[in-house]
């Protein structure tokens, strides 16, 4: 076990704020002045001129790269055989924050609260992300994150089902909407984060189903486990990411519209109060309609997944007594009523957005 103060955390974290305002990592400045030799247009390569000669400048008098010096990211990794000693090392970090910027005269824009604002007038507190790694080593890493690009920041909650192309759809949308506002060089950066909601749950129904009894495994299918690990699951894992995001917001949206409609004419706003409950009375008819035709296109998948799999697993018994054109009319007439099932679901579904405003 290693036993690091927590002065010498302060420390460094002031020793890093300075440099990381006035210097360019060398990889992203090669890439600044390679684009200002290749550029072919006359007004981007003299903005990119522009831009080194500011570095020039700034590793020259010791000034920052650009007046706004940005909200603090401390990164921090940490060996699982260091021990902070003599104090909190959040709180350390704060405390070299607060020294970098006030003793580096850097501009301090961190506001205690995002509503009331009010500037903490030290650029505190910083935004540390820290990870556990093997060793008895501490590394810091502070870049500070100007304000200009957190306004340009975007974020989404994707569906499963948008894969590569919607990440890819999503970044091209965001820098469109951009367009010129954040600062020359722009660089863009992609963040992907994914719930491991359903890798836990997947993982926890796994062990259980291991614990259960021979007889359970007598009575239920491969099918039907195989639906209950892999779609259920999945729906699952949608209703607490993407819908419950899409929930969160209509609430809101409800709530607040309600509030303006009362404030205008209270008498007025019970029409389309009305409208609102017919709506809804709507949308649990249908509801329970889709959770119906939903399970049995579960239960539907399931008995297919077993089909497929028994008849795979034993095709050399099936062609031994040639059962081949029986199982797969039986496989066929499975796929009919899956098929027919979903084509069900998407009607309803239809019949609700129809019915929807938007």
């Amino acid at each position: 076990m290693r036993d690091i103060p927590a002065s010498a955390v302060t420390a460094a974290v002031k020793a890093l704020c300075v440099p990381a305002n006035n210097q360019l990592p060398p990889d992203v400045e090669a890439a600044v002045r390679g684009a200002y030799e290749s550029e072919p247009w006359p007004i981007a390569k003299q903005t990119l001129g522009t831009l080194c000669q500011n570095l020039d400048a700034a590793r020259a008098t010791g000034l920052p790269i650009c007046q706004d010096t940005g909200m603090a990211c401390v990164f921090a990794e940490i060996g699982q055989d260091v021990h902070i000693t003599g104090g909190s090392f959040e709180e350390a970090v704060d405390e070299g924050v607060r020294q970098g910027y006030t003793e580096g005269y850097l501009r301090k824009s961190v506001v205690a609260d995002p509503i009331r604002r009010g500037n903490t007038g030290d650029n505190t507190p910083a935004v540390l992300t820290v990870r556990l790694v093997p060793g008895d080593k501490l590394r810091l890493t502070l870049a500070p994150k100007g304000f200009g690009s957190e306004n340009m920041s975007r974020l989404a909650m994707l569906r499963p089902s948008d894969g590569e192309q919607g990440v890819k759809d999503f970044v091209l949308d965001a820098v469109r909407r951009a367009g010129p506002n954040p600062c020359p060089p722009v660089v863009v950066g992609v963040g992907i984060g994914a719930s491991k909601i359903g890798a836990e749950m997947r993982k926890d129904l796994f062990n259980h189903i291991q614990t259960l009894s021979m007889r359970y495994f007598d009575d239920t299918n491969t099918g039907e486990l195989m639906a209950r690990v892999k779609d259920d699951v999945d729906k699952i894992q949608n209703a607490l990411g993407y819908v419950g995001m899409l929930l969160i917001e209509v609430t809101i949206h409800v709530v607040f519209v309600l509030y303006c409609m009362f404030s205008l004419n209270w008498k007025m706003a019970f029409l389309p109060v009305t409208v609102m409950l017919c709506c809804a009375v709507v949308a649990i008819i249908m509801e329970r309609k889709l959770d119906k035709v939903y399970e049995d296109i579960s239960e539907e998948n399931a008995v297919l997944t077993t089909v497929a799999e028994e008849n795979l697993a034993g095709v050399r018994t099936v062609k031994a007594f040639a059962r081949e054109d029986y199982e797969i009319k039986k496989f066929l007439s499975h796929n009919e009523r899956y098929y027919n099932l979903n084509i069900s679901f998407l009607a309803i579904s239809w019949f609700g957005w129809s019915l929807s405003p938007g």
